[in-house]
């Protein structure tokens, strides 16, 4: 992977942002396992041609830092920072459990605010169940599951202001499977990864809408000057009964097609035909029209 210049790090930080682990071949971390194979297998095949801004990776170590000292402070009876791998499907799967100690997983996540709209996310609690199927693996039993959160950019003012803020901290606790259905879930991750090892970029399986963030399209109820929507509709027929009882004349529908936030900060979108799919034909066509220049200056 490239680092593109970054003039506001200092060079012993801009190292440790910088280093980047290359995935193996035949293994699998448990968090790539949960994650849309598409973006999983270009981001192997294009690895030593993908760019990406160090600053974005700086709440990244900083978690990773808060990782390594919460390791050197675990107990002595407690695991901490404990790397598993185990065989499924003919791949190693491995995963790096936070803390566990009286059968309990406790997993660090040093997140933004935002994360805790929705409380536990789904791919949170599949990340924590996976830990327990490892620790299992290897003798160690789990009956409880949760996560520690620790928030970043939390704010006094905000909490002074809105009931629904979170805390400055918080733990979570998450819900835990069957052994089975765990199981079951590590097999049918691990082949469906393992099918799409030998696919062409294109014919990749298409990520999912969550997978992809989707902000479902709306249509916008517009006042004549205005920049702000009157009101926000699904569907076209309703904001044209809402157009109906308002002053003719003066206000128009927008269409708001459906946004993929995941997409626009893809470190793979260069090479994803997904996306260019997702794209506006005007998009698609300047797309393309920088493409056929850039193959020609290059010849």
């Amino acid at each position: 992977m490239i680092a593109k210049p970054c003039k506001e790090l200092t060079a012993p930080l801009l190292k440790l942002v910088t280093e980047d682990c290359r995935p193996t071949e035949g293994r699998y971390g448990v968090n790539a396992l949960n994650g849309a194979p598409r973006v999983e297998q270009l981001k192997r095949r294009h690895w030593d041609e993908i760019e990406y801004d160090p600053m974005e990776r700086l709440w990244m170590v900083m978690g990773k830092l808060l990782h390594s000292q919460l390791e050197g402070r675990a107990d002595v009876n407690a695991l901490a920072e404990e790397r598993i791998k185990v065989s499924i499907g003919g791949r190693d799967v491995v995963g790096v459990v936070d803390h566990y100690a009286d059968e309990t997983i406790t997993d660090y996540k040093f997140v933004s605010t935002w994360a805790s709209n929705d409380g536990v996310k789904p791919e949170w609690e599949a990340q924590l169940n996976c830990y327990a199927y490892l620790l299992r693996a290897c003798g160690f039993p789990v009956t409880k599951l949760q996560i520690q959160a620790v928030y970043r950019d939390w704010s006094q003012k905000k909490a002074d202001t809105d009931k629904g803020y979170p805390p400055r901290a918080e733990v979570m606790k998450v819900k835990l499977w069957d052994p089975a259905k765990v199981l079951d879930h590590l097999e049918k991750r691990v082949a469906l990864h393992v099918a799409n090892e030998t696919k062409p970029d294109g014919e990749l399986t298409p990520c999912t809408d969550a997978e992809r963030w989707a902000r479902p399209g709306k249509f916008a109820l517009m006042k004549e000057g205005n920049k702000k929507a009157v009101k926000l509709y699904d569907t076209r027929e309703e904001a044209a009964t809402a157009m109906a009882g308002v002053q003719a004349g003066l206000h128009y529908i927008q269409e708001r097609p459906t946004e993929y936030a995941r997409c626009t900060r893809c470190e793979v979108k260069a090479w994803c035909n997904q996306v260019m799919e997702g794209k506006s034909l005007d998009e698609q066509l300047k797309a393309r029209s920088e493409e056929h220049t850039s193959e020609l200056q290059s010849h």
